[in-house]
């Protein structure tokens, strides 16, 4: 169920002489009214698509579920998938799919990159092919579904990097029946582009051009040509940069990706998180009588020692919103720095884009600080469940130490989110980071939050970052 923190609004949409209605989120896409650019390409695909030859439909990027909820309302004979690698889109697209009508057996939605395990569940109707798709954090032969999808639509997210867009296009050959057809929405400033390579590829049935958006309707007339450029293995044109940073005086080299922030320098957020983590000295060592109280350049906010003698600290570490690796890194780092006589037990890496669990989980193991099998990934909407029940760890102490970096999200200040905190971080190390006004409006929770020692908090370029501790 999603909180309703999450929905901005409920609106109305008139199609096929049925009035469906879409909840929306300030935390994706398309927050206040379903955009122009689907408009125009459901408009398109009425007009140019005979729909009776159609059985399978792929919603890539689906967003909130708009283009194939409608589709599956309006020729109810359609198996629709809908993927995006936003969990929170997948949550949403599976909630409006319920309150539109549309049955688990008529629309699923599933998380992945493009194309990512869109095989699972209907391999006994495909032809499946080995390739190296996508696989997590390393090069490896997976089965992917070739032959699935007689249309696959998609509004192509500009903000995801022409490579990628190319990608999207490209690999749809692999997942196209032989009369399929590629059904696309683009920005208009990218229109001739995108045009250009479908001409080199795909026979164009009908181009539509709006104030803002152009659709392109296209079919297979050869097997797609794809760059074979150098790439990283396993994320292949995601991969945009390669930068180098230091941490307690060592050099790390992350492979940084298009669609996601920091790829040629860090933000502020994610300086304040390093900086609390090169100040606390204390947070991950071996220490059952902590003492915070003036050992930091920031606002102490307890003079009180805490003792945790009977505190496993060999557990897992927990990011959540990992972004390119930066965090992951540094915390593995540091965590290994003050502790060197115990082993690790690895990292989780949760949060809701699933790109950026790839992209670290690469990264963590391109630096030699884990290897794979140390990695493990939570693709999730927000936080709200057990992470140890989610993830299938039996240890309900599955992880000791944890960073969570907060996203703009009305949720991440409520009561219910204060109370969730404070169940699972109970006898556990935490950094807390986000905007100073999700902070803030968090910590005002005072009697759900009761037992939280705030040792450390510190405030930077409009960030606020809290190390805390809570013990009751």
């Amino acid at each position: 169920m999603i909180p309703e923190e999450f929905i901005n609004k409920r609106v109305s949409f008139d199609f096929c002489k049925m009035k469906l209605v879409f909840a929306l989120s300030q935390s994706l896409f398309s927050s206040y009214d379903v955009d122009t650019g689907t408009r125009l390409l459901l408009k398109t695909l009425k007009q140019t698509v005979d729909f009776s030859r159609v059985r399978r439909v792929l919603d890539l990027g689906c967003g909130t579920g708009v283009i194939g909820i409608v589709l599956g309302k309006c020729f109810p004979h359609l198996k629709v998938t809908a993927q995006d690698r936003d969990a929170l889109a997948v949550a949403f697209s599976e909630y409006n799919a319920r309150e539109n009508g549309l049955s688990p057996s008529t629309f699923r939605a599933i998380g992945g990159i493009a194309y990512e395990g869109i095989a699972a569940g209907i391999a006994e109707e495909t032809t499946l092919v080995k390739a190296n798709e996508y696989p997590e954090g390393g090069k490896e032969s997976i089965e992917i579904a070739r032959g699935v999808f007689d249309l696959i639509v998609s509004n192509l997210p500009a903000k995801a990097g022409y490579p990628v867009l190319e990608e999207m296009i490209s690999r749809a050959v692999y997942h196209l029946t032989d009369h399929g057809i590629l059904a696309t929405v683009v920005v208009n400033n990218l229109a001739e582009r995108i045009e250009g390579f479908l001409s080199n590829n795909f026979l164009i049935l009908n181009k539509k051009t709006g104030k803002k958006h152009t659709v392109f309707v296209s079919k297979m007339n050869k097997v797609c040509q794809i760059s074979e450029t150098k790439r990283t293995p396993g994320l292949g044109r995601y991969i945009r940069e390669h930068v180098r940073f230091n941490f307690h005086g060592k050099g790390y080299e992350l492979s940084t990706a298009f669609g996601l922030g920091n790829f040629d320098s860090m933000d502020y957020i994610t300086e304040l998180v390093i900086k609390i983590l090169e100040l606390s000295e204390s947070l991950f060592r071996e220490s059952h009588g902590m003492h915070y109280s003036g050992s930091f350049s920031g606002t102490s906010t307890s003079g009180t020692s805490t003792n945790r003698s009977s505190v496993n600290r060999g557990k897992r570490l927990l990011v959540w919103n990992p972004g390119q690796g930066y965090i992951p890194i540094c915390s593995t780092v540091q965590r290994y720095l003050s502790r060197k006589d115990e082993k690790t037990n690895g990292i989780i890496l949760a949060g809701r884009d699933r790109l950026a669990l790839l992209v670290s989980k690469t990264n963590l193991v391109k630096n030699n600080i884990l290897k794979p099998e140390e990695i493990a990934m939570l693709h999730l909407p927000f936080l709200s469940s057990s992470i140890e029940e989610i993830a299938g760890f039996h240890d309900n102490n599955c992880f000791q130490t944890a960073v969570f970096l907060l996203e703009e999200a009305s949720y991440y200040s409520s009561e219910s989110f204060a109370n969730y905190l404070r169940g699972i971080l109970k006898n556990k190390d935490f950094i807390l980071a986000g905007r100073s006004t999700i902070i803030a409006r968090l910590l005002k929770n005072k009697s759900t939050l009761k037992g939280l020692k705030v040792f450390y908090d510190k405030k930077y370029h409009g960030f606020r970052g809290i190390l805390g501790w809570f013990d009751y």
